[in-house]
This record gives C-alpha cells, sequence and structure tokens, in this order.
C-alpha cells in the first residue's frame, strides 16, 4: 500500500489517511460479509462459476489489507501526542523532552513494523519529520 500525503502534511497526516482507509476497508468487508453476499458468494459456488474463487482471493486481499493498516495505525500512533506538543511549542522549548521519545519511536517503528521498514516509506515518514522539527525551530 502507498499512502499519499503532502509533503508538510507530516506524520499526523499520514495516520488520519492510514484511518481513513480503516474505515473504508472495513466498511467493504461489512458489506462482503452481509447475509446476501453471502448468499450469492455460496450460490456462484454451488454452480461451480470462476467468479466465486477469484471473490474469495479479492476478499483475503482485503483482509490483508486491513491488517496492515490497522499495524501502521498501531506505530504512528504513540507519535501523536509529542507530534502536538512539537506543533505547539517554540524554539527554544524544542527539547529533548520531545525529540528523545519521537527518535525512541522511530528505532521501534524501524524494527517492528513490516511497512515503514521498507527504506522509502521511512524515509518519508524521516522527512516529514524533519520538516516538523525544522519548522518548529526557523
Amino acid at each position: 500500500a502507498v499512502v499519499s500525503t503532502q509533503s508538510t502534511g507530516g506524520p499526523i497526516a499520514e495516520l488520519k489517511v492510514w484511518e481513513e482507509r480503516q474505515t473504508k476497508l472495513n466498511s467493504i468487508l461489512e458489506q462482503l460479509d452481509s447475509r446476501l453476499a453471502s448468499q450469492i458468494l455460496k450460490e456462484l459456488a454451488n454452480l461451480g462459476n470462476v467468479y466465486a474463487k477469484s471473490f474469495s482471493v479479492v476478499v483475503d486481499d482485503i483482509k490483508q489489507a486491513l491488517t496492515e493498516t490497522q499495524e501502521n495505525i498501531m506505530y504512528l500512533r504513540p507519535f501523536e501526542p509529542y507530534l502536538m506538543k512539537l506543533a505547539n511549542i517554540t524554539a527554544t522549548e524544542c527539547s529533548i523532552k520531545i525529540t528523545a521519545p519521537i527518535v525512541h519511536l522511530l528505532d521501534l517503528i524501524w524494527r517492528h513494523s513490516r511497512y515503514y521498514h521498507e527504506p522509502k516509506n521511512f524515509k518519508r515518514l524521516l522527512r516529514h519529520l524533519s520538516h516538523l522539527v525544522v519548522n518548529r525551530t526557523v
């Protein structure tokens, strides 16, 4: 999955994108789990229709995307309180009390997240954080 945030949107914007994606995927799965959809799929399978298996693969892909989305939300959410503080402080207040926990969270994300362990995704996250820090200290 590719997350598209504006270059100045930052990690909070990225978190919001993941949360919106989670809402959409949950809605899709809820619709697919409806009684009507289940009946249609069961009938297609009983008839030996080729689309029944393809549809099953699509449902599995959606479930996998939802799992990835939930994971990314789990890794980004701890940033929220620190980034809110960072957005509301002056340059002289930008201290180790805020940057140290952010660096620690980055370390945890790099080591444990499958999505953010990919260099292009992690670099984007670092770039967003760097912009926030630089904007607060200028």
